[in-house]
């Protein structure tokens, strides 16, 4: 919603842009929680307002996330590999990709405790069960240890973290509870991931080696 934004993916005054600003919000997750692998790379500064709308511009072009309002934003094939293409533009080889339809708390929780970063795509479903729209948003939180009982993200759409809802699980897939448009279902349709390479479960045990082996 910010005026930056507002010819970004836009019709009728409306920006459809909450792919690439959500991936951008993790590039800075990555960018802050491996700094000496990313190194502002991904956004240039990332305290400089300005370097963030730039690179949400740059991804939604056609060379990477081809975000389009016609299309009501972006398709979830170009949001994959736009943002590994636009990763791996700058940041060759330092970054591993995982990504799942329909994901369950199985994929879900051990990539947040594997401090990767992951986005989600919700679908919107009305009574009929018929998909009415989606919305991309980046998720940093996942409480209720193995037996989950909450999801937190940073929703694009305002900028504001939606802490703490509810969820069930509907036909096998995750329904989120109390967010979307009044008497439609709001679930996950994909999770996309990533994180460095080595992924940050084996850096630890990599970092002991290496001192092991200069003593």
């Amino acid at each position: 919603n910010d005026p930056a934004l507002a010819g970004v993916c836009a019709a009728g005054g409306v920006s459809y842009a909450c792919g690439p600003t959500a991936a951008v919000n993790s590039f800075v997750f990555l960018e802050n929680m491996y700094p000496g692998l990313y190194d502002n790379t991904l956004t240039g500064n990332p305290a400089v307002m300005q370097n963030l709308f730039n690179t949400v511009t740059t991804l939604s072009g056609n060379n990477f996330m081809m975000c389009s309002a016609c299309t009501g934003g972006t398709l979830l094939t170009n949001f994959i590999t736009g943002k590994q293409n636009y990763i791996e533009q700058l940041t060759p080889g330092r970054t591993t990709y995982t990504s799942q339809l329909n994901p369950g708390f199985g994929f879900l929780l051990p990539e947040l405790q594997q401090g990767e970063d992951v986005e989600l795509l919700l679908g919107f479903y009305d009574a009929n069960g018929n998909r009415v729209g989606g919305h991309y948003v980046t998720l940093y939180g996942v409480s209720g240890g193995t037996d989950p009982q909450n999801l937190s993200f940073v929703d694009p759409n305002g900028g504001v973290n939606q802490a703490n809802l509810g969820y069930t699980l509907g036909n096998g897939f995750i329904q989120i509870n109390g967010y979307g448009v009044a008497n439609d279902t709001t679930r996950i349709d994909a999770a996309v991931a990533e994180s460095p390479v080595p992924e940050p479960g084996t850096l630890s045990l990599l970092g002991g080696f290496s001192l092991l082996i200069l003593v």
